[in-house]
């Protein structure tokens, strides 16, 4: 619990008192929680940590701190001691620079790794993370330093055929992907042999695996469908509710609270009660409460339900149309495109009212609290706090209006307003091909740099 690079709360204060009373915290284990909470950039657990260093220590902590808060002036006037310490710093340098500008940053490791002797691991990881910004930057030169990379892993064996993609060099795609190994066998990278080997002058070969993979389910056999003219093979599996079973769960008191706190929306202390309703049930009965949880509208929890309770592929449950009353004119109003706005709901929240999100987005449209009360402000709704946007109609109503705005920003160009709804309007600009030029719809999708962004 000590060892740890983030600050840990107020409780855990009697319990690391009592470590250092009895002398159960090393100089050792001081070290490696600077070092990790140095590597972490949680600078504040390391400014802490600080006095109860040995001096020979304190230098090379106050080193990583001076490089942290301007790594480009530190490295460009950088002298320091050719030790593991000092070279973590200068590597952790170059990765805090690289971030921001990659060309600059290989510029330092160019210099750095003539002066510095740093084992064959650390220089290896450098390569890779440098190669990487160029492609995760979408600069020209990508696919050159991703192909120098000596010892490549998974990462940049994929984004060696994601920078291909990005120029459209389906030759290049082809004998990238072939290099994947097994990882080959993936639905995305058998979509994209086929594409390319449609863009190459290779039809029957496309349209075969095009054919296996629309016989599944999925965005990539989805895009198979769309390229064969066929419908989509959606899995599709009636439910079987119980009424009687249903009944008899409803009348359990864990099920009666969680009715009741759901429906005056409280929904954390709601999902305390579920998890204690659920707890002992067969997998038959989990499904049955799933049902009984959609007749309260909670339709997230019958999602969840469904899913890990190994419950029916039905998508009237597992795809609701949520909150009718309120989204449905609302979204006529605006002119948005229901089904849209029901995926993007689905996969912010999976239609849990009360989700809350590491970084503080909130609700059902995962609305960041700026965002919210800015466009409270726009079109004049009250909101006394940040837990007001937990109720739903306030949230669809800010939500779907903040939607809008971007969809008219790109143009009425879902995928873009998709992606900006998720990473930024500022960052999905930046993401577009350069002006004079364009990308078909898949390729931009598949080469968006956030993991997050492009599976969303």
């Amino acid at each position: 619990l000590w060892l740890s690079s983030q600050q840990q709360p107020e409780s855990c204060a009697a319990a690391f008192e009592y470590l250092n009373e009895h002398h159960l915290i090393t100089g050792k284990m001081l070290i490696r929680r600077t070092e990790l909470a140095l590597r972490a950039h949680d600078y504040s657990v390391a400014k802490d940590l600080l006095p109860q260093l040995k001096t020979a220590d304190q230098a090379w902590v106050q080193a990583w701190l001076q490089m942290a808060a301007d790594p480009r002036r530190f490295l460009l006037h950088a002298k320091v001691p050719d030790s593991p310490h000092y070279q973590q710093l200068l590597l952790d340098g170059v990765r805090l620079v690289a971030r921001v500008d990659p060309a600059r940053g290989r510029h330092d490791w160019a210099r750095l790794r003539r002066t510095y002797h740093f084992g064959p691991d650390d220089r290896n990881a450098t390569e890779r993370l440098l190669a990487l910004q160029y492609a995760w930057h979408l600069m020209p030169h990508a696919g050159k330093w991703l192909a120098r990379v000596r010892v490549p892993n998974h990462e940049v064996l994929t984004w060696r055929v994601r920078s291909a993609l990005r120029k459209l060099d389906w030759r290049g795609v082809l004998k990238d992907i072939d290099a994947l190994g097994r990882d080959a066998s993936a639905d995305e990278w058998r979509y994209w042999k086929a594409r390319a080997l449609g863009e190459t002058g290779h039809a029957s070969r496309a349209k075969a695996i095009y054919r296996a993979l629309a016989k599944g389910d999925g965005y990539y056999a989805y895009l198979a469908a769309d390229h064969l003219n066929q419908a989509y093979n959606f899995p599709q599996q009636a439910s079987q509710p119980a009424a009687d079973v249903m009944t008899q769960l409803g009348l359990r008191p864990a099920f009666v609270r969680a009715r009741e706190l759901v429906h005056v929306g409280l929904f954390r202390y709601a999902e305390e009660e579920w998890h204690a309703g659920v707890d002992g049930l067969s997998n038959p009965a989990k499904c049955q409460a799933a049902l009984l949880a959609f007749t309260w509208h909670w339709y997230g929890r019958t999602i969840r339900t469904f899913a890990n309770a190994g419950c029916w592929q039905d998508m009237t449950f597992t795809y609701p149309i949520a909150y009718p009353a309120t989204l449905l004119p609302q979204l006529q109003q605006l002119q948005i495109d229901p089904a849209w706005v029901y995926g993007l709901i689905r996969a912010e929240s999976m239609f849990l009212p009360g989700a809350k999100s590491n970084v503080g987005a909130i609700g059902l449209m995962q609305l960041m609290p700026a965002t919210g009360r800015h466009w409270a402000g726009r079109i004049g709704m009250n909101i006394d706090d940040d837990h007001d946007m937990q109720d739903p109609h306030t949230n669809l109503t800010l939500g779907t209006h903040y939607l809008q705005y971007l969809l008219k920003r790109f143009h009425g160009s879902e995928p873009l307003a998709t992606a900006a709804y998720n990473a930024g309007a500022t960052r999905v600009t930046e993401w577009l091909p350069v002006t004079g030029t364009s990308l078909p719809a898949d390729v931009w999708v598949d080469t968006i740099p956030y993991d997050q962004t492009r599976n969303y």
